[in-house]
Protein backbone atom coordinates (compact mmCIF):
# COMPACT_ATOMS: atom_id res chain seq x y z
CA UNK A 1 0.00 0.00 0.00
CA UNK A 2 1.07 3.79 -1.05
CA UNK A 3 2.39 6.11 1.73
CA UNK A 4 0.73 9.03 -0.11
CA UNK A 5 -1.84 9.74 -3.01
CA UNK A 6 -2.46 12.61 -4.54
CA UNK A 7 -6.28 13.29 -4.57
CA UNK A 8 -7.93 16.54 -6.81
CA UNK A 9 -4.57 18.30 -6.52
CA UNK A 10 -3.72 17.43 -2.98
CA UNK A 11 -0.86 15.37 -1.46
CA UNK A 12 -2.39 12.99 1.38
CA UNK A 13 0.34 10.88 3.45
CA UNK A 14 -0.41 7.71 4.90
CA UNK A 15 0.00 7.83 9.19
CA UNK A 16 -0.93 3.97 10.34
CA UNK A 17 -4.29 3.63 9.65
CA UNK A 18 -5.26 7.33 8.65
CA UNK A 19 -4.84 9.66 6.09
CA UNK A 20 -3.89 12.99 7.36
CA UNK A 21 -3.45 16.44 5.00
CA UNK A 22 -0.36 18.54 4.25
CA UNK A 23 -1.24 19.94 8.01
CA UNK A 24 -0.69 16.08 9.42
CA UNK A 25 -4.83 16.94 10.50
CA UNK A 26 -6.54 13.43 9.82
CA UNK A 27 -9.36 13.93 7.21
CA UNK A 28 -13.18 13.10 7.35
CA UNK A 29 -13.51 9.21 7.04
CA UNK A 30 -15.57 9.72 3.23
CA UNK A 31 -12.23 11.04 2.42
CA UNK A 32 -10.05 8.02 4.31
CA UNK A 33 -12.63 5.49 1.94
CA UNK A 34 -11.49 7.29 -1.17
CA UNK A 35 -7.95 7.48 -0.49
CA UNK A 36 -7.55 4.16 0.69
CA UNK A 37 -9.55 2.66 -2.31
CA UNK A 38 -7.40 4.47 -4.89
CA UNK A 39 -4.35 3.15 -2.80
CA UNK A 40 -5.39 -0.77 -2.52
CA UNK A 41 -3.80 -2.91 -4.54
CA UNK A 42 -5.45 -6.42 -4.97
CA UNK A 43 -2.66 -7.99 -6.65
CA UNK A 44 0.14 -7.32 -4.31
CA UNK A 45 1.53 -10.41 -2.71
CA UNK A 46 1.28 -10.72 0.93
CA UNK A 47 2.46 -13.06 3.45
CA UNK A 48 0.16 -13.45 6.67
CA UNK A 49 1.71 -11.27 8.73
CA UNK A 50 1.18 -8.56 5.70
CA UNK A 51 -1.91 -9.40 4.95
CA UNK A 52 -3.76 -9.41 8.62
CA UNK A 53 -2.12 -6.08 9.04
CA UNK A 54 -2.87 -4.26 6.53
CA UNK A 55 -6.59 -5.65 7.32
CA UNK A 56 -6.05 -3.76 10.44
CA UNK A 57 -5.60 -0.92 9.15
CA UNK A 58 -8.22 -0.85 6.60
CA UNK A 59 -10.27 -1.49 9.91
CA UNK A 60 -8.65 0.67 11.85
CA UNK A 61 -9.79 3.69 9.07
CA UNK A 62 -12.81 2.47 8.35
CA UNK A 63 -12.53 0.85 5.13
CA UNK A 64 -13.98 -2.43 6.17
CA UNK A 65 -14.68 -3.80 3.02
CA UNK A 66 -11.08 -3.48 1.92
CA UNK A 67 -10.09 -5.00 5.52
CA UNK A 68 -12.08 -7.68 4.63
CA UNK A 69 -9.84 -8.25 1.50
CA UNK A 70 -7.03 -8.41 3.64
CA UNK A 71 -8.65 -10.37 6.38
CA UNK A 72 -9.61 -12.98 3.54
CA UNK A 73 -5.85 -13.19 1.93
CA UNK A 74 -4.42 -13.55 5.66
CA UNK A 75 -7.13 -16.52 6.17
CA UNK A 76 -5.94 -18.30 2.96
CA UNK A 77 -2.16 -17.85 4.21
CA UNK A 78 -3.01 -18.72 7.62
CA UNK A 79 -0.88 -22.14 7.84
CA UNK A 80 -2.18 -22.82 11.95
CA UNK A 81 -5.06 -22.27 13.86
CA UNK A 82 -3.81 -19.99 15.90
CA UNK A 83 -3.60 -17.74 12.98
CA UNK A 84 -6.74 -18.86 11.94
CA UNK A 85 -8.25 -17.78 15.05
CA UNK A 86 -6.50 -14.78 15.30
CA UNK A 87 -8.39 -13.65 12.06
CA UNK A 88 -11.81 -14.75 12.42
CA UNK A 89 -13.38 -12.30 14.78
CA UNK A 90 -11.64 -9.72 13.05
CA UNK A 91 -13.19 -10.69 9.55
CA UNK A 92 -16.92 -11.17 11.56
CA UNK A 93 -16.07 -7.72 12.69
CA UNK A 94 -16.02 -6.41 9.52
CA UNK A 95 -19.06 -8.45 7.78
CA UNK A 96 -20.83 -7.04 10.39
CA UNK A 97 -19.99 -3.27 10.14
CA UNK A 98 -20.99 -3.92 5.92
CA UNK A 99 -24.35 -5.11 6.76
CA UNK A 100 -23.35 -8.84 5.89
CA UNK A 101 -24.42 -10.24 10.15
CA UNK A 102 -25.05 -13.62 7.62
CA UNK A 103 -22.05 -13.61 6.29
CA UNK A 104 -20.59 -14.06 9.40
CA UNK A 105 -22.84 -16.50 10.68
CA UNK A 106 -22.09 -18.25 8.24
CA UNK A 107 -18.00 -18.05 8.55
CA UNK A 108 -18.51 -19.90 11.85
CA UNK A 109 -20.10 -22.85 10.60
CA UNK A 110 -17.25 -23.32 8.23
CA UNK A 111 -14.77 -23.07 10.05
CA UNK A 112 -16.05 -25.28 12.43
CA UNK A 113 -16.82 -27.78 10.10
CA UNK A 114 -13.34 -27.66 8.75
CA UNK A 115 -11.34 -27.51 11.42
CA UNK A 116 -13.87 -28.68 14.52
CA UNK A 117 -14.53 -26.76 17.30
CA UNK A 118 -11.33 -26.42 18.52
CA UNK A 119 -11.01 -23.36 16.52
CA UNK A 120 -13.81 -21.88 18.25
CA UNK A 121 -13.03 -19.17 20.52
CA UNK A 122 -14.54 -16.58 22.46
CA UNK A 123 -13.94 -13.87 20.47
CA UNK A 124 -15.73 -15.04 17.43
CA UNK A 125 -18.35 -16.33 19.10
CA UNK A 126 -18.86 -12.69 20.64
CA UNK A 127 -18.75 -11.48 17.26
CA UNK A 128 -20.97 -14.35 15.84
CA UNK A 129 -23.36 -13.55 19.01
CA UNK A 130 -23.59 -9.43 17.87
CA UNK A 131 -24.44 -10.66 14.44
CA UNK A 132 -27.54 -12.63 15.24
CA UNK A 133 -28.50 -9.52 17.14
CA UNK A 134 -28.12 -7.34 14.30
CA UNK A 135 -30.52 -9.73 12.27
CA UNK A 136 -33.05 -9.58 14.96
CA UNK A 137 -32.17 -13.00 16.44
CA UNK A 138 -31.80 -12.54 20.24
CA UNK A 139 -32.66 -16.41 21.08
CA UNK A 140 -29.72 -17.12 18.85
CA UNK A 141 -27.54 -14.76 20.04
CA UNK A 142 -27.93 -15.79 23.57
CA UNK A 143 -27.36 -19.39 22.73
CA UNK A 144 -24.24 -18.21 21.15
CA UNK A 145 -23.30 -15.68 24.32
CA UNK A 146 -23.97 -19.06 26.36
CA UNK A 147 -21.94 -21.20 24.30
CA UNK A 148 -18.93 -17.92 24.74
CA UNK A 149 -19.49 -18.05 27.80
CA UNK A 150 -18.38 -21.75 28.33
CA UNK A 151 -15.35 -21.55 26.10
CA UNK A 152 -14.23 -18.73 28.51
CA UNK A 153 -14.63 -20.97 31.30
CA UNK A 154 -12.48 -23.86 28.75
CA UNK A 155 -9.93 -20.94 28.17
CA UNK A 156 -9.94 -20.13 31.81
CA UNK A 157 -9.79 -16.56 30.65
CA UNK A 158 -11.30 -13.54 32.61
CA UNK A 159 -15.03 -12.19 31.56
CA UNK A 160 -15.39 -10.53 28.91
CA UNK A 161 -17.21 -6.93 28.95
CA UNK A 162 -18.03 -7.16 25.29
CA UNK A 163 -20.11 -10.65 25.55
CA UNK A 164 -21.52 -9.08 28.48
CA UNK A 165 -22.66 -6.29 26.77
CA UNK A 166 -23.78 -8.26 23.28
CA UNK A 167 -25.62 -11.12 26.30
CA UNK A 168 -27.72 -8.14 27.16
CA UNK A 169 -28.47 -6.30 23.99
CA UNK A 170 -29.63 -9.85 23.53
CA UNK A 171 -31.62 -9.86 26.83
CA UNK A 172 -33.00 -6.70 26.28
CA UNK A 173 -34.35 -7.34 22.53
CA UNK A 174 -36.29 -10.18 24.72
CA UNK A 175 -36.98 -8.16 27.29
CA UNK A 176 -36.52 -4.34 27.27
CA UNK A 177 -37.14 -4.39 31.16
CA UNK A 178 -33.72 -6.81 31.51
CA UNK A 179 -31.21 -5.32 33.90
CA UNK A 180 -27.44 -6.52 33.74
CA UNK A 181 -28.09 -6.81 37.48
CA UNK A 182 -30.31 -9.55 36.72
CA UNK A 183 -29.29 -13.47 37.92
CA UNK A 184 -27.72 -15.15 34.40
CA UNK A 185 -29.30 -18.69 34.92
CA UNK A 186 -27.31 -20.98 32.43
CA UNK A 187 -29.60 -24.15 31.09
Amino acid sequence: MKKTCEYQGKLYTRNNSKWVDKDHMVVPVYLQHILNTLTFDEDEALSYEEAKSEGDKYKAGESYKLAVKYYEEALKKADNFPRVATVLPRITSCYRKIGEARKAINLLSEVKSKYGEDIINTPLLTSVAAAYCDLGEPENAIRCCKWAYKTLKSESSEGSAELSNVFTRAKKMIDPDYSPDDDFKEN
